[in-house]
């Protein structure tokens, strides 16, 4: 690469304040360069070769050994093997001339030493003494390396200088004290007993960012242990309702949410306590129904939080949840906190209308559904409306299913779902709104129902011939012997010719029916037509005569 062609990127600002070398700017403009994989490798092997060269030498620099560092981290995030320089980023960290240098050494070695690496013994001492280090940026360091590297003897002589790291009178240094800790309890459970008065005393830290890691860890460690944590449930709440009362400072909000992310893992922790039976179901209500109050109107990270509240309500036993909700109603059931949906619901947004289909899915009990819901109206509106978004529409049919458990409630969506149905370009859009609705009334309508014939019929031609055959197959299969069982009566049958003599005049343009659906709508006007007092034989001799042509030409 010649100068001409480097110098007018060479002296870009991103290259300007990354205070790397020319050569090292080379160096990642030809990597990806790069045409083809054989001629990235070839180059960087190359490279490779020449920097165990260079970074091998007695006397080279702490400043270019650095950026030799740089390049070998490079190398491995690519996937080349970079086990000659494990060593050298040892040294860096040991020996670097400043932080910045030390820290490239420390980050080296997490990404090289492997698990339980025979060489990262060389670290602790390195270790002990950054721990030990007044300046702070060192002990972060330190700290941060920590929680990647995986050396059994580092328990031993590394956790007690980690544990005099929440002393510190700067609090990135608590924070990331109490991080190290987690991740000595994960290498080792066994050492809770040691840990746990650090890792209480960061949830009552005079720096909230030091409380907010804190609620992360204990989130993890209420997982396994919860039981033996019962008495910090009000610590939780007292956290969170500092949140809510804005005691934060407020550059820990997020678009008009103080601390969503915080308030998020808090809602998570009362879940778990939940799944435990521990604490106060109707004192957890109380709070979550204050905590959705003050994300009403909000947007964003709020939606997240919203969610929250809904799985962590929904989790409660469904007698005693609704027996508080009309205990906080009053007569007015816009205070059921489950209405904090309706907005997502009828929202043009298809991300809001997805929001709250997640949420509404749940409620697994339509007992805690909303009136407007519960005929499931709203939702195929929904499906309708959206029936271009195939991830909005197996939403809104996983939601449906809760909802559709009578023929009353089919009945009220017979339309829109026809429509639907009929909207679909998908094909397996198509698949997945038609099976389900003709599974639905073969599972909740009595197939010798005059309704159950004339819907069944409508919804196999509104899938035009895009439906599966083996399944169109079936249903028609089913359809026909339920009308040869029609003996005693003839309501069925009458019904079944009414609808077949629309369904073929309605497609009289175009044709466009399933095959199986075509021979049972023929047979169906070939034996039963007398039975039909809209239309004489003689009409559905020439309409089937019309249809035969038209599928001729």
């Amino acid at each position: 690469m010649t100068d001409s062609r480097l110098r007018p990127s060479y002296l870009q600002s991103e290259y300007l304040v990354s205070g790397r070398t020319r050569d090292f700017y080379k160096f990642v403009k030809n990597i990806s360069a790069a045409k083809t994989k054989p001629e990235e490798q070839a180059y960087v092997n190359n490279e490779l070769r020449k920097l165990l060269a260079k970074i091998s030498q007695p006397d080279v620099s702490s400043a270019a050994l650095n950026e030799y560092l740089i390049k070998l981290i490079h190398c491995a995030l690519l996937g080349y093997d970079i086990d000659m320089g494990i060593i050298y980023a040892i040294m860096t960290t040991q020996s670097g001339e400043t932080v910045a240098q030390r820290r490239v050494g420390y980050l080296a070695c997490t990404l090289f030493l492997n698990k339980r690496h025979d060489l990262s013994i060389m670290l602790v001492n390195t270790l002990q003494r950054d721990l030990k280090s007044l300046n702070y940026l060192d002990t972060c360091a330190a700290l941060n390396a920590l929680c990647y590297l995986d050396y059994l003897e580092m328990t031993d002589h590394l956790l007690e200088p980690t544990m005099k790291t929440m002393e510190s009178p700067r609090q990135v240094v608590r924070k990331k004290g109490a991080l190290a800790l987690y991740w000595f309890y994960c290498r080792s459970p066994s050492l809770l007993d040691q840990i746990e008065p650090f890792l209480k005393a960061a949830l009552l830290d005079k720096d909230i960012s030091v409380v907010f890691a804190a609620l992360e860890i204990w989130k993890k460690i209420l997982l396994d242990n919860v039981e033996q944590y019962e008495d910090l449930l009000p610590t939780f709440l007292q956290i969170h309702q500092q949140i809510l009362d804005r005691h934060v400072h407020h550059g820990y909000m997020y678009h008009g949410v103080l601390a969503p992310w915080a308030q998020i893992t808090c809602l998570q922790i009362y879940g778990i306590y939940q799944q435990h039976d521990i604490g106060s179901q109707k004192d957890i209500f109380d709070f979550v129904v204050k905590c959705l109050s003050c994300m009403e109107n909000k947007v964003d990270a709020a939606y997240a939080i919203i969610l929250e509240c809904i799985k962590l309500l929904s989790s409660m036993d469904t007698f005693l949840l609704s027996s508080l909700i009309s205990t906080a109603d009053n007569g007015d059931f816009s205070s059921n906190p489950f209405y904090i949906l309706d907005p997502f619901l009828k929202a043009n947004n298809h991300t809001m209308k997805y929001l709250g289909l997640t949420a509404l899915a749940h409620l697994r009990s339509t007992d805690l559904w909303y009136p407007d819901w519960k005929d499931g109206i709203l939702l195929a509106n929904i499906l309708l409306s959206s029936i271009d978004d195939s991830v909005l529409v197996i939403k809104a049919i996983s939601v449906l299913d809760i909802c559709v458990t009578r023929e009353q409630t089919l009945h009220c969506l017979q339309a829109t779902m026809i429509q639907a149905i009929k909207q679909c370009v998908d094909g397996d859009t198509l698949g997945l709104v038609s099976r389900w609705f003709i599974d639905k009334l073969n599972d909740c309508v009595d197939n010798t129902s005059e309704w159950w014939i004339e819907t069944t019929l409508m919804a196999l031609a509104a899938t035009g011939n895009r439906l599966d055959t083996n399944y169109v197959e079936t249903q028609c299969h089913t359809l026909k012997q339920v009308l040869l069982n029609d003996i005693e009566d003839t309501k069925l049958r009458t019904t079944a010719v009414n609808s077949s003599y629309t369904i073929l005049t309605s497609q009289s343009k175009n044709g466009d029916l399933p095959p199986n659906l075509i021979q049972l709508t023929f047979w169906i006007l070939g034996e039963n037509t007398y039975l039909s007092s809209r239309f004489t034989e003689t009409d559905a001799m020439e309409l089937l005569q019309k249809y035969i042509v038209l599928c001729q030409g």
